[in-house]
């Protein structure tokens, strides 16, 4: 066996998926969503508090919210839905340390250990 395909059977999830990985996923996809949805009382606050604005983190966040809600309601595959939750984790954590300017900007990657302990 070549060393590509060692590797590939490694980090590949096997296409069929259990049905406690279905489940599992479901639950997580949706406590995630929420998850985010609660950013949109947050980062507005956290906006205006450093001076960037409140309508800056309402709209930011808006926008970096259609992709998860889209993929949830939309994919039928919970590992696609998973995938869509990761990205917009990244984003959102991009959101806030950008509405964080100022003297705490640098406590903002704190956001991405906190992310890192739910997956």
């Amino acid at each position: 066996m070549t060393l590509w395909r060692t590797l590939m059977s490694t980090l590949l999830l096997p296409p069929t998926i259990t049905p406690f990985e279905q489940a599992y996923l479901a639950r997580m996809n949706k406590v995630a969503l929420g998850f985010f949805w609660v950013h949109l009382l947050v980062l507005p606050a956290v906006g205006a508090l450093s001076g960037v604005g409140a309508l800056e983190g309402l709209l930011l966040t808006l926008g970096v919210l259609v992709g998860p809600t889209v993929a949830a309601r939309s994919l039928r595959n919970p590992r696609h839905v998973s995938l869509v939750m990761g990205v917009a984790s990244m984003a959102m954590g991009g959101v806030l340390v950008h509405l964080g300017q100022g003297s705490v900007q640098i406590e903002m990657h704190f956001y991405s250990s906190a992310i890192s302990r739910l997956a």
